[in-house]
């Protein structure tokens, strides 16, 4: 019985391909040495390994010039298709490194990308290619940036258990009360008011699941109150709208007002008394890292657009509302 196990080659090693290659083309290890600027020596060694890898011998060296064997002919076809291959690989690769750092990945919450996401794109893309928006709500963005899905996140919660995250204040907003037209509810409020005014309709509120929603919750915990929990949304439409139509009042945004602007136009709205838990701040996060700089522009282009877009648009499609309401962070 013949134990003599059967020789399984190792993967080849490119540069070695490269080398025999050349050794074929010049004929000599000398002149493969002068062409790929290495030594007779190194060209000599390099081929000794490959030989190994193969298990086989490729170059005749009694001949001259040096001659390939009948497996080395063979073998010849085999690694130019590899060195081919090879050399596709890393203009591939290439080609998405340079796509990637031409294409940038931002992901919004809904009322941002909503108000502000389309003159942001519109300011980013001139200056840095492709830009690739996401919108949704805040934990799953923060989930997306941790996988690296995205490159910049902006959303209200800072992440400032995360030491790997890099986060930048944007924006404050003030919360504040709708109301259905009818009531003719105060526009100023303070939690006097509020309590007195809380019964007479319920509440419509952000689900539980969304940041907003725990954190109009905190506000009103804050406030002492325990209110009932009928109605719930992710969204901002179908909340406005059921205040709109007189089923119940809200707590809310400016931004998310100007998200549903068909509906906010239809509702009172009422200042409430600045406290710790009145108002919420948006934050642009990034990894620690490369994207820092980005991010540091990319922060600076949201604030030109707060200023000089978002906040005069309030202003005329909601001219009761407070412009302190919504702040630019400096």
């Amino acid at each position: 019985m013949n134990s003599k196990k059967e020789h399984r080659p190792n993967p080849p090693d490119i540069g070695l391909l490269q080398i025999f290659e050349a050794v074929h083309h010049t004929g000599s290890f000398q002149s493969a040495g002068k062409q790929l600027k290495v030594t007779t020596s190194a060209i000599s060694q390099a081929m000794q390994r490959l030989e190994f890898q193969v298990g086989q011998t490729l170059i005749d060296r009694s001949q001259r010039p040096i001659a390939l064997t009948h497996f080395g002919h063979r073998y010849l076809p085999l690694a130019k298709q590899l060195i081919n291959a090879a050399r596709t690989y890393q203009t591939a690769c290439h080609g998405l490194s340079r796509a990637r750092r031409e294409e940038t990945r931002i992901g919004c919450v809904d009322s941002f990308a909503a108000t502000i996401g389309p003159e942001l794109v519109k300011s980013f893309t001139g200056q840095s290619g492709n830009v690739v928006m996401h919108s949704g709500i805040t934990p799953e963005i923060v989930q997306q940036l941790m996988r690296h899905e995205l490159q910049f996140a902006i959303c209200t919660n800072p992440c400032a258990d995360n030491p790997n995250l890099h986060a930048q204040a944007i924006c404050h907003e003030n919360w504040v009360l709708v109301s259905p037209e009818p009531q003719d509810w105060p526009t100023s409020m303070n939690a006097k008011l509020l309590a007195e005014h809380a019964q007479s309709l319920p509440v419509i509120r952000y689900s539980q699941r969304s940041v907003i929603g725990s954190q109009i919750d905190r506000f009103l915990t804050h406030l002492g109150h325990q209110l009932e929990r009928r109605f719930e949304f992710d969204g901002t439409d179908a909340l406005l709208s059921l205040v709109s139509s007189g089923v119940g009042w809200a707590i809310t945004t400016p931004l998310c007002l100007l998200q549903s602007l068909h509906n906010a136009q239809n509702v009172t709205i009422s200042e409430l008394a600045l406290n710790p838990q009145g108002f919420r701040t948006f934050y642009l996060l990034c990894q620690k890292g490369p994207d820092e700089a980005q991010a540091n522009r990319l922060a600076q282009i949201t604030k030109q657009i707060l200023l000089h877009k978002i906040l005069p648009r309030l202003a005329q499609a909601l001219p009761t509302l407070n412009r302190q309401c919504l702040v630019v962070a400096p």
